[in-house]
């Protein structure tokens, strides 16, 4: 059951260890840690997932230029926490036009990292730490 938690409660227990670079005041303070929650993410492959799959909004969109507000999400990548609304993302031209063709489901844990909703109901943003193995992630 995903819950709320203080950015700084979070690091006090689990330690900064973010996969990414991120920019100063990233993750925001109000965010949420997971407990064994299934998210979904939209890859490029229908079988199996690759490391260019699990990449941030900034590195997949290196000549995007970004808004002070923007940067804090486009730090972290998208999940969605809905199977049925993935598979509907996923038909999407936009998101053919991508080459996104398949969908991941990993089972979050705290030390995978934080999330927060946003943009939308089912959308979150996960900020990713190095702990997180994304080995467990598995195609749908």
């Amino acid at each position: 059951m995903i819950q709320e938690i203080k950015l700084t409660a979070y690091l006090k227990k689990y330690g900064e260890h973010w996969a990414d670079e991120l920019p100063e005041n990233c993750p925001p303070e109000d965010v949420c840690i997971a407990d064994n929650d299934d998210f979904y993410r939209l890859i490029h492959h229908k079988d199996h997932a690759t490391p260019e799959d699990w990449l941030n909004t900034i590195t997949e969109q290196p000549k995007r230029k970004f808004t002070p507000e923007q940067v804090v999400y486009a730090a972290g990548m998208s999940v969605l926490d809905n199977l049925e609304v993935a598979k509907d993302k996923l038909k999407m031209p936009f998101m053919k036009n991508k080459g996104l063709t398949g969908i991941a489901k990993i089972s979050l844990v705290p030390e995978d990292g934080v999330v927060m909703q946003t943009f939308y109901d089912s959308h979150h943003t996960w900020w990713r730490t190095t702990m997180c193995n994304l080995e467990k992630a598995e195609t749908i």
